[in-house]
């Protein structure tokens, strides 16, 4: 898994606490191949808000995860926690279309 850090200056110090997440990310889901992960500030609704945004490349889809917050390294945080949550409901929906496909094969409709 490649890890891609695009205008990342305000997360230097959580920069190792993040690549310790999404290494244990990758043992949940082994489909992931890269993860870009970039910090900007942003002027929608609020003056001097920060966003992290995240893209996780997987074999069959991109997962993305976005956070706004005062403080970039919170905003990095949740939006890992937030990836997390999108890895696991991508890789259920998956597993069961896989299912769907294998008991239409078995049963001679595909």
């Amino acid at each position: 898994m490649e890890i891609h850090w695009i205008r990342s200056q305000g997360l230097a110090s959580q920069q190792e606490s993040a690549v310790l997440r999404l290494q244990a990310l990758e043992r949940l889901c082994d489909e992931i191949r890269e993860v870009r992960i970039t910090a900007s500030e942003t002027r929608h609704h609020r003056y001097g808000a920060k966003q992290v945004r995240i893209r996780c490349a997987l074999r069959h889809g991109d997962v993305l995860a976005s956070r706004e917050g005062a403080n970039l390294g919170l905003a990095l945080h949740e939006a890992i926690h937030d990836l997390e949550y999108a890895l696991r409901r991508h890789h259920e929906r998956y597993r069961r279309s896989r299912r769907t496909e294998r008991s239409l094969v078995r049963r001679g409709v595909g």
